[in-house]
């Protein structure tokens, strides 16, 4: 009769591995963390042998020696720019995706938390090495405690409104003043201002609306209240707000939806509906350069906050952190994205 063998192959452990490529253990496992003080055939000698022999290198355990976990929570506002949770903004998500491939590069994972505040606990219990932030929102006291506590994070946001913690973002006045000298170049006076909250000096909107007024000034053209509107986070709020602007203003020449790209191609669409031209009757820009602009009719000029360059530098300034390095605030390079919208050539696409 057979003997039935109830035993489980044994996983294979990094003395194992050890063993195999003639080399201690602690070698095996600085050549896996690319250590520097490992010569480079070494690290593919040991790297052959792991693959040879199936050998996985434990997240857990490591994290325990290390004493970090190699994961980043990630906080984005709860509802604040779009109905449905942030989650539901095309810039979000592409804030997100961007975010995951910087952190996949420097060798750590994350945990997206749609919530209204910071979970400190995440931290003192180990279970994540720092936290990222999509901005602010009302939470910088909040925000400042934790770094003053010593705890890494590192916030999307201009450094101009940041006070005691790692800000990395654009400069949104001098963007906006591009966007609408942009407009005013092309011969366009009657520009409206679609924005979120412009009362408080912790926007960005405000920031916005700044640069849109400069803008204007230093054209000569005089700042008018019935060219603006402020709006609320809600279904409909870009088509509500350009009909607002529009029996106030009925020669409105062009629209600088300040709020996001996802507005904008609301009021484009609606402009479109009421039988309005763009961009030969109204010119559009927008605010985010998500994806679907470029592929908006007609396709939507925009201005890019400079996510692809600013983001792993974001990622750069919370690992400098982690390891106990101080980490200051620091602006990115925006840029003009000029396309149809605006009834420009699209030919030199960007403008910085």
């Amino acid at each position: 009769m057979a003997q039935r063998n109830s035993s489980r192959a044994r996983p294979v452990t990094m003395k194992d591995l050890a063993r195999r490529a003639g080399v201690s253990t602690a070698t095996v496992s600085r050549a896996l963390q690319d250590d520097p003080s490992v010569t480079e055939e070494t690290k593919a000698h040991v790297r052959r042998e792991a693959l040879e022999i199936g050998y996985v290198m434990h997240r857990q355990a490591q994290g325990l020696r290390s004493q970090r976990s190699g994961i980043i929570a990630v906080h984005v506002p709860f509802g604040e720019r779009v109905p449905g949770g942030a989650l539901a903004d095309p810039f979000v998500l592409e804030f997100v995706s961007v975010l995951g491939t910087a952190l996949h590069a420097a060798g750590l994972d994350m945990l997206v938390a749609q919530s209204a505040s910071i979970d400190p606990t995440l931290h003192r219990s180990r279970l994540v090495d720092g936290y990222v932030l999509l901005n602010h929102g009302d939470r910088r006291s909040e925000i400042q405690q934790l770094a003053e506590a010593g705890v890494p994070i590192a916030v999307w946001v201009p450094p101009t409104l940041a006070t005691g913690y790692c800000a990395v973002g654009p400069d949104n006045v001098q963007l906006a003043r591009n966007g609408v000298e942009h407009l005013i170049n092309l011969g366009r006076r009657r520009i409206g201002l679609i924005v979120d909250d412009i009362d408080s000096d912790a926007t960005e909107g405000r920031l916005r609306s700044v640069g849109y007024r400069e803008a204007l000034e230093g054209a000569g053209i005089a700042y008018d209240d019935d060219l603006v509107c402020v709006t609320i986070r809600r279904d409909r709020a870009g088509p509500d707000a350009i009909n607002q602007i529009l029996s106030r203003a009925p020669d409105l020449d062009a629209v600088f939806v300040a709020f996001s790209d996802a507005m904008a191609l609301t009021v484009q669409r609606e402009l479109i509906d009421l039988g309005r031209s763009v961009p030969d009757d109204i010119a559009v820009v927008g605010f985010d350069n998500i994806g679907i602009g470029e592929y908006a009719q007609p396709r939507l000029t925009t201005l890019d906050p400079g996510l692809r360059d600013g983001v792993p530098l974001l990622v750069d300034k919370l690992t400098q952190q982690i390891n106990g390095e101080a980490a200051s605030s620091e602006f990115v390079q925006g840029s003009l994205v000029v396309r149809e919208s605006c009834g420009a050539s699209p030919l030199s696409s960007r403008i910085r």
